[in-house]
């Protein structure tokens, strides 16, 4: 009897739980849930994170790792690549040395910028100044996770929030917001190209390859059986260089990156464009695009070079060999510019870098930042040079008067004798010598 007494107790303790609880119980329709005000001040908070550091993020990426370039760099041309009459990307590679932002100093960099820039995006939004004033109880305090996927902006800035009555809405202490932009990933691959390209002079030898090319416009060495000399206007030269350049350099792309497959008739494009920066690299995530424009600076040089215009020299044409003449060249380019990079995630979010290319004496050569000067050699044939006969020369003539008996001698100017001038294997008449009284000879 006891035991089922016990059990209806409980039984009869249940039901009055259920009634209670059923009675506490609301149900909201959708639209019916409004925010507490902690929350609305929570979402201006983290609005005002993500926008300070959505901007920073954007600074970043236009200027190769930096919001701020620094006052060295943005002075000096040889340090940076000029995009804008507003905006400059600093080197990453100049000649023989680097210099890549590490992914630490970028993050110290968006801290600061989270610090200084918080506090103005809260206090000046409108909707929040007209309902809420704040009570600041620390200083801002960010920390920002660059992570593999994503960035993370952390804040430890402790405020109390009051409505326009006076009284305490809550007291905030910690915030987050972030970004899906993949800045790590982004950094790993564009520290990797520079590195490669420092290590293989990739590009180097794609202008090499270019410049080899035997261009109708852009002469190197050749021969041909021709008595017509050949000639090449420098300014054309270096404008059919720089085409040459813009067009094939952005048809570079990263192996193991989001890319556009060449066709299959492109077999030197195939071998030639797809830069292996790792056989381990792998992230189709990311795009990479290369890119020259004829407005960067270019500096280049030729030699040999008579005036604006470069030469081919003559071989035969004359004497027994009229009928057959050889035309030969060679030419040493000197060619130093700039190619920006790219890099792009599955966001759109687009990361520039830039890096300096240096060919010097057609060779790939990043031990000299600056090219040489063409030299003007004004390469004439054989028979121009002795014909202009323009090398100042005194030709005395004269007889030799002697006794053979005595033994004695002398000279006595002698007129109207005729001379000739011999040059390699040419020969050209000067005309009969003249006596001159006032130096006393021929």
């Amino acid at each position: 009897v006891t035991i089922f007494i016990i059990i209806g107790l409980i039984l009869l303790l249940a039901l009055v739980l259920i009634i209670a609880l059923k009675q506490e119980l609301v149900t909201f329709k959708p639209g019916e849930i409004i925010p507490t005000q902690k929350g609305k001040v929570e979402q201006f908070i983290t609005s005002c994170i993500e926008q300070v550091g959505d901007d920073a993020l954007a600074r970043i990426g236009a200027q190769g790792g930096y919001i701020n370039v620094p006052a060295d760099v943005a002075v000096d041309g040889n340090k940076h690549l000029k995009i804008s009459s507003f905006l400059v990307v600093p080197y990453w590679a100049y000649g023989a040395t680097t210099n890549i932002p590490p992914l630490d100093f970028i993050k110290r960099e968006l801290d600061a910028y989270l610090e200084q820039n918080i506090r103005t995006c809260l206090l000046n939004s409108d909707a929040f100044r007209e309902a809420y004033d704040v009570v600041e109880k620390s200083e801002i305090d960010a920390d920002t996770e660059i992570v593999e996927s994503k960035v993370l902006f952390n804040v430890h800035w402790i405020i109390e929030v009051r409505n326009k009555a006076g009284e305490v809405v809550t007291e905030l202490i910690d915030h987050t917001g972030e970004s899906p932009v993949k800045l790590k990933r982004i950094h790993t691959l564009a520290s990797r190209i520079v590195e490669k390209e420092m290590e293989t002079l990739k590009v180097e030898d794609i202008t090499q390859d270019l410049l080899a090319l035997e261009h109708p416009n852009v002469p190197t060495a050749g021969i041909e059986i021709s008595c017509s000399k050949k000639e090449w206007n420098v300014n054309k030269v270096k404008q059919s260089v720089q085409d040459l350049l813009r067009i094939n350099i952005r048809e570079l792309q990263i192996k193991g990156t989001d890319i556009i497959e060449y066709p299959k008739e492109l077999t030197y494009y195939q071998n030639h464009y797809l830069w292996y920066i790792g056989e381990e690299y792998q992230d189709d995530g990311l795009s990479v695009v290369f890119n020259f424009d004829q407005q960067y600076p270019f500096t280049f040089g030729v030699t040999p070079l008579s005036g604006t215009k470069m030469k081919s020299s003559q071989l035969g044409g004359s004497d027994l060999l009229s009928f057959l003449c050889i035309q030969t060249w060679k030419f040493t380019y000197d060619v130093v510019f700039p190619v920006s990079v790219q890099v792009r995630d599955d966001t759109g979010y687009n990361f520039n870098l830039a890096f300096t290319v240096h060919v010097l004496r057609n060779t790939p050569n990043r031990g000299e930042v600056t090219s040489r000067p063409s030299y003007f050699i004004n390469t004439v044939t054989d028979e121009d040079f002795c014909r202009n006969m323009n090398i100042p020369m005194t030709v005395r003539t004269f007889e030799l008067v002697q006794n053979e008996q005595s033994g004695v001698y002398n000279r006595e100017p002698l007129e109207k004798v005729n001379t000739s001038f011999t040059c390699l294997r040419y020969k050209c008449e000067m005309g009969p010598t003249e006596y001159r009284a006032d130096v006393g000879d021929v």
